[in-house]
């Protein structure tokens, strides 16, 4: 017997019945036999058994952060054409407080709400003034409101006041049933920052409408957008150009 031959007599005892019999197959009732009884079963050695476990484990990680990314992409509100960047769902960041941020965005906003009717309503309820940049994405194929809006607030108290005035508003003047809720812009946060993300983006081209642009505004009063730093690119949907 090789057994014999290779291990003491009492481990070759109790080895012997994996030796000397042909492996049975699980009864169906006992669905998930112990790890050893496994390793054991399918002829695993230390070194086998490892790496099994460990590509099983890369496919569940896999797994989950495929799982993750389709839950962001349905999560994610959609994306004006011509602005690349693709904006997800709204987490607060708790390296932020509301002692620092000035950016909300508004959302469930009327999709016929245009830009200069979004302003009339926040100047109406006591804000005017007090913003400083608003951007109101537009579907460039419908030219509809995609019902949500990024507004920089010119400080942190008056950002707080405005999530307070809007976070539940639902008196649109139109028979809308839509109630506005009213977060923080994550992850751009002020007003430099969003004049960095737009300067050269493709909705400052030349071809788009500029009631589709983001606008700025200082005391109350309309500025002008910081010039480019290079040239702008058309906005683009895939490969086909939009607003043409």
């Amino acid at each position: 017997m090789i057994a014999a031959s290779l291990f003491p007599t009492g481990l070759t005892l109790s080895l012997a019945p994996f030796v000397q019999q042909p492996f049975m197959a699980t009864p169906m009732a006992n669905p998930s036999p112990s790890k050893d009884h496994r390793s054991l079963a399918e002829g695993l050695d230390s070194a086998e058994l490892a790496g099994a476990q460990a590509h099983t484990q890369g496919m569940r990680r896999r797994s989950s952060r495929h799982r993750a990314s389709r839950l962001w992409d349905r999560e994610s509100p959609p994306v004006a054409s011509g602005d690349r960047t693709v904006v997800g769902p709204r987490k607060e960041s708790p390296a932020q407080n509301d002692e620092m941020r000035t950016t909300v965005m508004m959302r469930n906003l009327p999709n016929n709400f245009s830009r200069d009717d979004l302003l009339h309503l926040i100047d109406s309820r006591g804000f005017s003034g007090r913003y400083d940049f608003i951007y109101c994405p537009i579907d460039f194929r419908t030219h509809a409101s995609l019902g949500y809006a990024f507004i920089n607030c010119v400080s942190p108290q008056d950002a707080v006041a405005f999530r307070a005035a809007f976070d539940g508003f639902s008196l649109w003047g139109t028979p809308i049933s839509k109630v506005c809720n009213v977060v923080w812009s994550a992850p751009h946060q002020g007003l430099e920052c969003h004049i960095a993300r737009y300067r050269n983006s493709p909705l400052m081209h030349e071809s788009v409408p500029e009631a589709y642009r983001p606008v700025l505004f200082a005391e109350g009063a309309r500025v002008e957008f910081p010039a480019p730093t290079k040239r702008i690119k058309p906005p683009r949907q895939g490969t086909e150009r939009m607003l043409v």
